[in-house]
């Protein structure tokens, strides 16, 4: 699936507005068709867990620099993708600031940058 029919299909399906960081846009687009489908599974996972903060979803907030973010972890993947759930009056945004390394610190480091 490409990336604006999946921003299309959770925006009907869960009323969910995803916002992609320059970053995140180049990095899908750079990665292979199977990664991709891959990541983009994993973040739909989480829309239908819930992207919110808990009580309303699963979501914990990071600390430091990215406090008010939250990360997604896929055990079966090395990596780590760091979004902010925003909700807006009728829906929610998931903004995704950085998919990168699971390395402890660098895909932290990769999305505070921006900030």
């Amino acid at each position: 699936m490409n990336i604006k029919d999946f921003e299309h299909y959770v925006r009907r399906e869960f009323n969910v507005e995803i916002t992609l960081h320059e970053k995140v846009v180049a990095d899908l687009k750079a990665s292979n068709k199977g990664s991709r489908n891959s990541v983009l599974a994993v973040i739909l996972r989480r829309i239908r867990e819930g992207i919110q903060f808990v009580p309303e979803g699963v979501a914990k907030s990071l600390e430091g620099k990215l406090n008010g973010y939250a990360k997604i972890k896929p055990r079966a993947m090395n990596l780590r993708i760091i979004y902010r759930p925003i909700a807006h009056h009728d829906y929610v945004e998931m903004y995704l600031l950085a998919i990168g390394p699971r390395d402890r610190q660098k895909v932290y480091k990769m999305a505070a940058e921006p900030l």
